[in-house]
């Protein structure tokens, strides 16, 4: 299961609601993994991982409730690229572009991390997911965000800047 916590000062929370898999079309899962949120034109989306396998995406007009699988299977469907599409991460770029960034290392079997832009609708591609290019090894859950002009990609305890977000 995903639980939704809000909380107005970061000290109390408040759990409102929980996302079940077995009322999606992910169907019964023993291996709910890493989850990233967005906010686009008052809707909300939650991008979650079916284990190692795969990327869902729910959608709300709450984001602490009601949360719907509009797409009956996944975002990322397993073997779309080289690595494997789980871990998601979600980034609005200040031009109202917004991407997803999933992968592996290759120690866990995969070969990078990878990006595509959504489309406006935030529950399909606009592109097919290029591999970003790293001079370091990817690991663990990748993030992406922007300041000053210039894009860091963190994950684990390791960090990559671009002027570019691919």
């Amino acid at each position: 299961d995903w639980e939704i916590w809000s909380t107005d000062d970061a000290i109390t929370w408040e759990k409102e609601s929980v996302v079940r898999p077995e009322h999606t079309s992910m169907g019964p899962a023993d291996q709910c993994w890493a989850v990233d949120a967005a906010e686009k034109d008052g809707n909300y989306y939650l991008y979650v991982s079916h284990g190692s396998k795969e990327t869902y995406v729910f959608t709300s007009n709450d984001p602490g409730k009601g949360f719907v699988d509009m797409l009956g299977g996944p975002i990322l469907p397993e073997k779309c690229t080289k690595t494997a599409s789980y871990d998601p991460a979600v980034f609005a770029d200040d031009d109202g572009n917004c991407y997803i960034l999933f992968g592996t290392p290759v120690w866990a079997g995969g070969d990078s991390y990878y990006i595509a832009r959504l489309n406006d609708d935030m529950l399909s591609l606009a592109e097919q997911p290029r591999k970003i290019q790293l001079d370091d090894e990817a690991d663990d859950k990748p993030f992406l965000h922007k300041y000053n002009g210039l894009y860091y990609l963190s994950w684990g305890s390791y960090y990559a800047t671009s002027e570019n977000v691919y």
